[in-house]
């Protein structure tokens, strides 16, 4: 019925006709802690011990008291004298272990979870706080045989199959993690989490429309969890349906104004769709909620550059830089910075400062296809006509990635500029191998030969260059093979080429 008020008046009176009995005063001390009146509780559990020092419960339930208010050192100290009172009860080792795990202290949790399993192993609870810190720890091989142990011992509780299926996803087995979440599902329906994290692991697999059916499920069941209009929104920003992203946002937002991460998500959806003006704003909602997180200095910096205010840009990277001066991703934005300002020499000392912070780094977000930092010094030493030692950081860049084209793209286009065509000519052979459906490569490989004066091998590649490119681009090439049949003094078929030109010239003009 929850009738604390009741029950606080009643072990008062309790109180009065027996002020001796500490039973009276640990059961107020209980009642005053469910209502989270935690000093007072605090106070008649220590009158309790005070009439009664023997009864390991007081401490016991002091400890967990003291726990809910973070005193945690306190805690563990009224855990080992409830353990001198009574070391046969399974349950203290447990709540000391659950303390030592939110202090981070995992190895003598999972000792404490261990005696309280030797002392009773049919207590399923035990075997499932002990996976969830093993799940901490990474070690989710063991995380998985004790859960299974959980469940084995009580098969009948939701959340052991929840949390099970939490390091399945973990572990990337997600066909067997929907299973178990189906499996919370059935036991207990009304658990919105569950949903909520099904809808995730399907979020995984890309199986985008079930995710969201199931995000719908998860708010009908709690509709006053923020979290459950963030991850959908997160799911829309993915599908490409950023209007309705954004409505979740914002109905995120306001169920919880204090959470600085939706104002950040709301701020790179409004990036997306190029309303910089307004992620600007959420970013600087999200830094006041919480300033001492990089990643909202540094993406409104990358919004700043966007907007080109790269001087404003520099500003909000130091500031990203000094809370999180271990970055080197940090670094490398500012390098960029500076190499757009044509601020050079500052950029290469970004750069050098990103190599030294992760130096075996090869590429920045390797699925978002970056350079490795060694090719963007050499892009900046070319810029500052410091060729041979751009030629020393591309080796360095093509040494951690042999496969990029890229790289040895930039190497010939270096090569090049110190007017080593022969050499130059090697490396597009290179790029072209690694990337040969690239139309642009067999034309820089066509205006090397031309510059070597071999002026059929240069025909040759302007040719292949038209079969790879688009048509707008097929005008530049047909113009090139025009000056190369002039110079062998194939001067019809050069003049077949202008008109050929010309003609595309005016068809493009009037479509």
């Amino acid at each position: 019925m929850n009738r604390l008020e009741e029950a606080l008046q009643n072990y008062d009176l309790a109180i009065q006709k027996n002020s001796e009995d500490s039973n009276y005063y640990k059961n107020k001390a209980d009642t005053l802690d469910k209502m989270n009146r935690l000093e007072e509780a605090l106070q008649n559990y220590d009158i309790a011990i005070d009439k009664n020092p023997e009864d390991s419960r007081y401490f016991n339930n002091k400890a967990l008291t003291l726990d809910k208010m973070n005193r945690l050192e306190e805690a563990l100290q009224n855990y080992d004298l409830a353990i001198q009172k009574n070391s046969e009860d399974s349950n203290y080792y447990k709540n000391k272990a659950d303390t030592l795990d939110k202090m981070n202290r995992l190895e003598e949790a999972l000792q404490n979870y261990d005696i309280a399993i030797d002392k009773n192993p049919e207590d399923s609870r035990y075997f499932n706080n002990k996976a969830l810190t093993l799940d901490k720890m990474k070690r989710f091989e063991e995380a998985l045989q004790n859960y299974e142990l959980a469940i084995q011992k009580n098969p009948e509780d939701s959340d052991y199959y929840n949390n099970k299926a939490d390091i399945l996803d973990k572990m990337n087995r997600l066909e067997e993690a929907l299973q178990n979440y189906d499996i919370a599902i059935d036991i207990y329906p009304e658990g919105s989490n569950y949903f909520h994290n099904k809808a995730l692991t399907l979020d995984k697999m890309n199986r985008l429309e079930e995710a969201l059916q199931s995000y719908e499920l998860a708010i009908q069941k709690n509709p006053e969890d923020s979290n459950y209009y963030k991850s959908k929104a997160d799911t829309l920003d993915k599908m490409n349906r950023l209007e309705e992203a954004l409505q979740n946002y914002e109905l995120a937002i306001e169920k919880n104004p204090q959470e600085s991460n939706y104002f950040y998500c709301k701020a790179l959806t409004l990036d997306k769709m190029k309303r910089f003006e307004e992620a600007l704003e959420n970013y600087d909602l999200a830094i006041q909620n919480n300033p001492e997180d990089s990643d909202f200095y540094k993406n409104k910096a990358d919004t700043l550059n966007n907007m080109n205010r790269s001087e404003e840009a520099l500003e909000y990277q130091d500031t990203a830089i000094q809370i999180n001066p271990l970055s080197a991703e940090l670094y490398n934005d500012k390098a960029n910075t500076l190499d757009k300002l044509n601020r050079f020499d500052e950029a290469l000392k970004y750069y050098d400062l990103a190599i030294q912070k992760e130096y075996e780094e090869s590429i920045y977000y390797n699925n978002k296809g970056k350079l490795t930092l060694s090719n963007k010094i050499a892009l900046v030493l070319n810029k500052m006509n410091r060729f041979e030692e751009a030629l020393e950081y591309q080796d360095t860049a093509i040494q951690k990635n042999p496969e990029k084209a890229y790289f040895f793209q930039c190497k010939a286009q270096t090569l090049v500029n110190l007017n080593r065509f022969d050499e130059a000519i090697e490396y597009y052979d290179q790029t072209i191998q690694r990337n040969p459906l690239n139309a642009a490569n067999y034309n820089r490989k066509a205006n090397t030969l031309y510059k070597l004066n071999r002026f059929e091998e240069a025909l040759k590649y302007y040719d292949l260059a038209i079969q790879k490119d688009s048509e707008e681009q097929n005008l530049y090439y047909r113009e090139k093979i025009a000056l190369v049949l002039d110079k062998l003094n194939r001067f019809d078929e050069a003049f077949q080429y202008y008109g050929l030109a010309n003609q595309k010239k005016q068809t493009l003009k009037f479509n």
